[in-house]
Protein backbone atom coordinates (compact mmCIF):
# COMPACT_ATOMS: atom_id res chain seq x y z
CA UNK A 1 0.00 0.00 0.00
CA UNK A 2 1.05 3.24 -0.78
CA UNK A 3 2.38 5.00 2.06
CA UNK A 4 2.15 8.53 1.31
CA UNK A 5 -1.34 7.83 0.46
CA UNK A 6 -1.89 6.05 3.68
CA UNK A 7 -1.16 10.16 5.54
CA UNK A 8 -1.97 12.01 2.79
CA UNK A 9 -3.02 15.19 4.12
CA UNK A 10 -2.88 18.71 2.79
CA UNK A 11 -0.17 21.51 3.29
CA UNK A 12 -0.97 23.63 6.29
CA UNK A 13 -0.66 27.32 4.87
CA UNK A 14 0.35 29.88 8.12
CA UNK A 15 -0.89 32.95 5.50
CA UNK A 16 -3.42 33.46 3.92
CA UNK A 17 -5.20 29.75 4.58
CA UNK A 18 -5.45 27.05 5.91
CA UNK A 19 -5.88 23.36 3.98
CA UNK A 20 -7.92 20.83 4.97
CA UNK A 21 -6.91 17.64 5.17
CA UNK A 22 -9.08 16.22 2.62
CA UNK A 23 -7.29 18.31 0.43
CA UNK A 24 -4.69 17.40 -2.56
CA UNK A 25 -1.07 18.49 -2.14
CA UNK A 26 -0.18 21.24 -3.83
CA UNK A 27 2.83 20.52 -6.25
CA UNK A 28 4.75 23.74 -5.50
CA UNK A 29 5.06 25.38 -2.39
CA UNK A 30 7.07 28.37 -1.17
CA UNK A 31 8.67 29.95 2.20
CA UNK A 32 7.63 32.98 3.65
CA UNK A 33 9.95 35.59 5.67
CA UNK A 34 11.78 33.04 7.68
CA UNK A 35 14.47 30.43 5.97
CA UNK A 36 14.03 26.99 6.82
CA UNK A 37 16.27 23.41 7.49
CA UNK A 38 15.34 20.79 5.47
CA UNK A 39 15.89 17.50 7.45
CA UNK A 40 16.77 13.65 6.55
CA UNK A 41 13.28 12.69 8.26
CA UNK A 42 9.99 14.01 9.04
CA UNK A 43 11.03 15.02 12.34
CA UNK A 44 13.10 17.65 13.87
CA UNK A 45 15.17 15.34 15.43
CA UNK A 46 16.85 14.14 12.30
CA UNK A 47 19.69 15.46 11.21
CA UNK A 48 19.83 18.90 8.64
CA UNK A 49 20.50 18.29 5.34
CA UNK A 50 20.69 21.63 4.37
CA UNK A 51 18.73 24.95 4.25
CA UNK A 52 16.18 26.63 2.05
CA UNK A 53 16.62 30.69 1.91
CA UNK A 54 13.81 33.14 3.29
CA UNK A 55 11.12 34.02 0.45
CA UNK A 56 12.22 30.85 -1.53
CA UNK A 57 9.81 29.93 -4.34
CA UNK A 58 9.35 27.41 -7.06
CA UNK A 59 9.71 24.70 -4.38
CA UNK A 60 8.77 21.47 -5.15
CA UNK A 61 6.07 19.45 -3.13
CA UNK A 62 6.70 16.00 -3.56
CA UNK A 63 3.90 14.93 -0.97
CA UNK A 64 3.01 14.95 2.37
CA UNK A 65 2.69 12.75 5.16
CA UNK A 66 1.53 12.60 8.97
CA UNK A 67 4.27 12.49 11.48
CA UNK A 68 2.68 12.84 15.20
CA UNK A 69 4.85 15.05 16.82
CA UNK A 70 2.66 17.85 18.19
CA UNK A 71 3.15 21.32 19.89
CA UNK A 72 6.56 21.36 18.98
CA UNK A 73 8.17 24.81 18.44
CA UNK A 74 10.87 25.45 15.82
CA UNK A 75 13.42 27.95 16.62
CA UNK A 76 16.57 29.14 14.53
CA UNK A 77 18.88 32.05 14.56
CA UNK A 78 16.99 32.83 10.93
CA UNK A 79 13.61 33.00 13.04
CA UNK A 80 11.67 33.74 16.07
CA UNK A 81 10.04 31.00 18.07
CA UNK A 82 7.10 30.07 16.16
CA UNK A 83 4.38 27.25 17.35
CA UNK A 84 4.29 24.63 14.74
CA UNK A 85 1.51 21.89 13.78
CA UNK A 86 4.37 18.92 13.13
CA UNK A 87 1.48 16.37 12.50
CA UNK A 88 2.49 16.76 8.74
CA UNK A 89 5.48 16.84 6.93
CA UNK A 90 6.13 17.46 3.65
CA UNK A 91 9.03 16.29 1.57
CA UNK A 92 10.03 19.59 -0.83
CA UNK A 93 12.72 20.31 -2.97
CA UNK A 94 14.50 22.72 -5.02
CA UNK A 95 16.46 21.10 -7.60
CA UNK A 96 18.41 18.22 -6.21
CA UNK A 97 18.26 20.25 -2.64
CA UNK A 98 15.86 17.94 -1.41
CA UNK A 99 14.65 17.59 2.50
CA UNK A 100 11.51 17.60 4.87
CA UNK A 101 9.98 20.48 6.13
CA UNK A 102 6.99 20.58 8.53
CA UNK A 103 4.02 21.73 6.46
CA UNK A 104 3.08 24.98 8.55
CA UNK A 105 6.10 26.80 7.37
CA UNK A 106 5.05 26.49 3.69
CA UNK A 107 2.73 28.41 1.57
CA UNK A 108 0.79 27.51 -1.52
CA UNK A 109 2.58 28.99 -4.39
CA UNK A 110 1.87 28.62 -8.39
CA UNK A 111 4.44 27.64 -10.66
CA UNK A 112 6.24 29.98 -12.47
CA UNK A 113 8.18 29.71 -15.90
CA UNK A 114 11.74 29.00 -13.89
CA UNK A 115 10.18 25.44 -12.69
CA UNK A 116 11.32 22.97 -15.04
CA UNK A 117 10.28 19.73 -12.33
CA UNK A 118 7.51 18.55 -14.40
CA UNK A 119 4.92 16.04 -13.05
CA UNK A 120 5.60 13.24 -10.07
CA UNK A 121 6.70 10.19 -11.94
CA UNK A 122 4.95 7.02 -10.97
CA UNK A 123 7.76 4.58 -12.74
CA UNK A 124 11.52 4.86 -12.96
CA UNK A 125 11.32 2.62 -16.22
CA UNK A 126 14.03 3.86 -18.94
CA UNK A 127 16.02 6.56 -16.60
CA UNK A 128 19.09 7.35 -15.58
CA UNK A 129 20.19 9.16 -12.20
CA UNK A 130 23.09 10.66 -11.05
CA UNK A 131 23.91 10.35 -6.70
CA UNK A 132 24.07 13.85 -5.66
CA UNK A 133 23.79 14.11 -2.07
CA UNK A 134 23.54 11.17 0.60
CA UNK A 135 23.00 10.28 4.32
CA UNK A 136 26.07 12.31 5.66
CA UNK A 137 26.73 9.06 8.27
CA UNK A 138 26.91 7.16 5.22
CA UNK A 139 30.03 8.33 4.05
CA UNK A 140 28.08 8.16 0.23
CA UNK A 141 29.84 10.78 -1.81
CA UNK A 142 28.82 11.96 -5.33
CA UNK A 143 29.02 10.51 -8.83
CA UNK A 144 27.45 7.16 -8.69
CA UNK A 145 25.19 6.52 -11.05
CA UNK A 146 21.54 4.19 -11.14
CA UNK A 147 20.05 3.03 -14.83
CA UNK A 148 16.52 1.95 -14.51
CA UNK A 149 15.68 -0.40 -17.74
CA UNK A 150 12.21 -1.27 -19.14
CA UNK A 151 12.52 -4.49 -18.23
CA UNK A 152 12.89 -4.11 -14.58
CA UNK A 153 16.72 -4.70 -14.47
CA UNK A 154 18.77 -1.55 -12.51
CA UNK A 155 22.47 -0.94 -13.19
CA UNK A 156 24.67 1.37 -12.59
CA UNK A 157 28.17 2.28 -11.58
CA UNK A 158 28.90 2.15 -7.53
CA UNK A 159 32.26 4.33 -7.63
CA UNK A 160 34.83 1.52 -8.52
CA UNK A 161 32.71 -0.72 -9.56
CA UNK A 162 29.82 -1.62 -12.00
CA UNK A 163 26.38 -3.50 -10.44
CA UNK A 164 23.55 -4.78 -11.81
CA UNK A 165 20.21 -6.62 -10.70
CA UNK A 166 16.73 -6.36 -10.26
CA UNK A 167 14.12 -3.67 -9.36
CA UNK A 168 10.82 -3.64 -8.46
CA UNK A 169 7.82 -1.09 -7.71
CA UNK A 170 4.69 -0.81 -6.44
CA UNK A 171 3.22 2.55 -5.37
CA UNK A 172 5.51 4.55 -4.07
CA UNK A 173 7.39 1.34 -3.15
CA UNK A 174 10.88 0.29 -4.76
CA UNK A 175 12.87 -2.78 -4.28
CA UNK A 176 16.30 -2.92 -5.50
CA UNK A 177 18.68 -6.48 -5.90
CA UNK A 178 20.15 -8.51 -4.85
CA UNK A 179 22.36 -6.72 -6.86
CA UNK A 180 25.57 -8.39 -8.77
CA UNK A 181 28.85 -6.28 -8.55
CA UNK A 182 31.91 -6.51 -10.51
CA UNK A 183 34.90 -7.30 -8.82
CA UNK A 184 38.00 -4.59 -9.40
CA UNK A 185 39.93 -3.10 -6.77
CA UNK A 186 40.21 0.72 -6.39
CA UNK A 187 41.74 2.69 -3.61
CA UNK A 188 40.68 2.25 0.11
CA UNK A 189 38.87 5.51 0.68
CA UNK A 190 36.81 4.56 -2.83
CA UNK A 191 36.02 1.12 -1.60
CA UNK A 192 34.55 2.27 1.38
CA UNK A 193 32.43 4.78 -0.50
CA UNK A 194 31.27 2.15 -2.75
CA UNK A 195 30.07 -0.21 0.20
CA UNK A 196 28.59 2.38 1.68
CA UNK A 197 26.19 3.40 -1.50
CA UNK A 198 25.43 -0.21 -2.03
CA UNK A 199 24.34 -0.92 1.44
CA UNK A 200 21.97 2.15 1.33
CA UNK A 201 21.14 1.00 -2.19
CA UNK A 202 19.70 -2.41 0.16
CA UNK A 203 18.16 -0.18 2.74
CA UNK A 204 15.81 1.24 -0.44
CA UNK A 205 11.93 0.57 0.60
CA UNK A 206 10.02 4.08 -0.64
CA UNK A 207 10.90 6.77 -3.69
CA UNK A 208 9.32 10.14 -4.83
CA UNK A 209 10.74 11.64 -8.46
CA UNK A 210 9.89 14.09 -10.48
CA UNK A 211 11.27 14.93 -14.23
CA UNK A 212 14.39 16.31 -12.49
CA UNK A 213 15.26 14.19 -9.17
CA UNK A 214 15.11 10.95 -7.48
CA UNK A 215 14.64 10.76 -3.53
CA UNK A 216 15.09 7.17 -2.15
CA UNK A 217 14.26 6.37 1.29
CA UNK A 218 14.57 3.68 4.02
CA UNK A 219 11.23 2.27 5.35
CA UNK A 220 11.48 5.37 8.45
CA UNK A 221 10.95 7.73 5.03
CA UNK A 222 14.41 8.87 5.99
CA UNK A 223 16.53 10.23 2.97
CA UNK A 224 19.03 8.15 1.79
CA UNK A 225 20.10 9.60 -1.71
CA UNK A 226 19.04 11.98 -3.48
CA UNK A 227 20.20 11.91 -7.38
CA UNK A 228 19.29 14.69 -10.72
CA UNK A 229 18.06 12.83 -14.03
CA UNK A 230 21.08 12.77 -16.82
CA UNK A 231 19.20 11.63 -19.37
CA UNK A 232 16.59 14.49 -19.78
CA UNK A 233 16.75 17.91 -20.57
Amino acid sequence: MNKFMMALVGVAVCIPAVISANSPDPQYVKLGQYSQDLHMAPSLDSDQISVLAANTENIYNFGCLINGDDNVTFDNENSSSAPLNNDTWCLVGVRQNAGWAPSSVLEISEKTTQSFDGNLLTGLAGSEWLVTNGDPSSQVVKDQTIRFGSDQKISGNSGCNRFSGKFTIQDDQLKIGPLMVTRMFCNADLMQTENAFLKLMAEVKFFKANHMTLVLMDEEMSILLTLKRTDFD
